[in-house]
């Protein structure tokens, strides 16, 4: 088990090797100017090894999502059962966007994939509901619900989710510190939490 356990890890921080490399590269050349090899070579693995992990480099710099998106899922996970379910969304959206290094790195892709095409759609693409099954699952769990049954969890994963979004896309456009970040994600889940039919200021 241990063995196993060893393995994964380091399966783990190859493919966040490659990822962040990726993301660098991307962020201080242009998608345009950075090649597979070039990834590979700053992530200091073989092309091969890059291509048992990603199908291509827009792949590569969009597992941050992956990645972000699971961490959502973990401060989630860390929240008190018993603690309202939006309450409990927010407060880890909060977390998540609090945490080292993980606002700046989605900010940066969120930024990249207006900027490319090929990101963009990828982007499309990574937002599915197959991308957001984890958070799905965690909002089944936690309200007891099933995804393949119940409409209510998938819902909710596409609402929190989309505040989420919502404010980085406004914080990518701008040079606004993390505080008016962490306002605008407060003030989404204010206005699920009122119902859209209302109009939330704040």
């Amino acid at each position: 088990m241990a063995i196993i356990g060893l393995r994964e890890q380091k399966k783990a921080e190859t493919r966040e090797a490659i990822s962040l490399a990726a993301v660098r590269l991307t962020a201080e050349r242009g998608l345009d100017a950075v090649t597979v090899d070039d990834i590979a070579e700053a992530a200091r693995v073989a092309r091969r090894t890059f291509r048992n992990y990603f199908a291509n480099k827009e792949s590569a710099i969009l597992h941050a999502v992956e990645v972000f998106v699971q961490h959502y899922v973990d401060f989630i996970a860390a929240r008190d059962k018993k603690e309202p379910l939006l309450e409990s969304l927010e407060a880890a959206a909060v977390a998540l966007v609090k945490s080292p290094n993980a606002v700046d790195r989605v900010l940066t892709v969120r930024r990249l994939s207006r900027e490319n095409p090929a990101l963009r759609v990828r982007w499309a693409c990574d937002n599915s509901e197959l991308s957001l099954a984890a958070l799905t699952d965690a909002i089944a769990a936690r309200t007891g619900t099933n995804p393949r049954v119940d409409v209510y969890p998938r819902v909710v994963t596409q609402a929190a989710w989309g505040v989420l979004v919502s404010a980085l896309d406004m914080q990518s456009d701008t040079e606004d510190d993390l505080d008016l970040l962490v306002k605008r994600i407060r003030i989404g889940f204010k206005t699920l939490s009122a119902g859209i039919s209302r109009r939330f200021r704040g």
